[in-house]
């Protein structure tokens, strides 16, 4: 009787942390800043949606953060994740993400590495309002 108890107890507990889980959804409109030898992208200057889920991570059109590459200070959500394509050129890429909870500005900067050595990287920038 006590491990049925205590099973229901553990399945309701599972339920209120899932009911409590945040996601806020936000429509960014960004422009191109920098850009060096970066192949252009229909996400360069237009808007986009962006959604932070407090259990999940970051996420937009072209990028995903896990929850674990993000930090959540008192001002800014600061998102970075540095991948290496197993390919036969070994391709690096290094994102960060910065997004300003006050007044919801957003920066997304990304570095690929074309050669050894040799490197290419954009920043896009722009302000975001709130969509849920």
């Amino acid at each position: 009787m006590t491990y049925i108890k205590s099973g229901v107890f553990l399945f309701l507990f599972f339920l209120l942390s899932i009911a409590q889980a945040k996601v806020i959804n936000i429509e960014c409109d960004l422009k191109m800043t920098i850009s060096t030898d970066w192949a252009s992208s229909d996400t360069d200057n237009q808007k986009e949606v962006w959604t932070y889920d407090d259990q999940k991570g970051l996420r937009s059109a072209h990028t995903q953060y896990l929850l674990k590459e993000c930090k959540l200070g008192e001002e800014e959500l600061v998102c970075e994740k540095y991948t290496i394509q197993n390919t036969d050129q070994a391709n690096a890429f290094y994102e960060k993400t910065y997004l300003n909870r006050y007044n919801l500005l957003l920066k997304d900067y990304s570095e690929k590495e074309l050669t050894k050595g040799q490197f290419s990287s954009r920043m896009r920038e722009g302000t975001c309002s709130l969509i849920n």
